[in-house]
């Protein structure tokens, strides 16, 4: 079995007056390749249905996002661990994906 990296990254949302109402963070899904701090990656863009980070399925744009960190568990085997990607902001009524279809 591979070693498993978790690819998330902070997500705060704001109210169009730039007041924060919440911070989360968003997992993009799980990889086996060990990124490396200050690559970058490309992911599909995200944005908000009422105040949960979804993807924007309604294109198929993409977005290049640099590696901040890389953590190893060197406690699990195979060694797993997560890799955080640079915070972003979303904005309530700016960046609504709308309803699923």
């Amino acid at each position: 079995m591979s070693d498993s990296y978790k690819v998330i990254q902070q997500v705060e949302i704001k109210d169009i007056n730039n007041e924060p109402i919440l911070t989360v963070l968003f997992t993009y899904g799980t990889t086996t390749f060990p990124f490396q701090i200050g690559g970058l990656v490309v992911v599909p863009k995200i944005g908000l249905r009422e105040f949960e980070v979804v993807y924007d399925t309604r294109t198929d744009e993409v977005e290049r996002i640099e590696i901040i960190s890389v953590e190893y568990d060197l406690r699990t085997r195979p060694q797993g661990g997560t890799i955080i990607l640079k915070p972003t902001t979303l904005i309530v009524g700016l960046h609504d994906v709308g309803q699923p279809t």
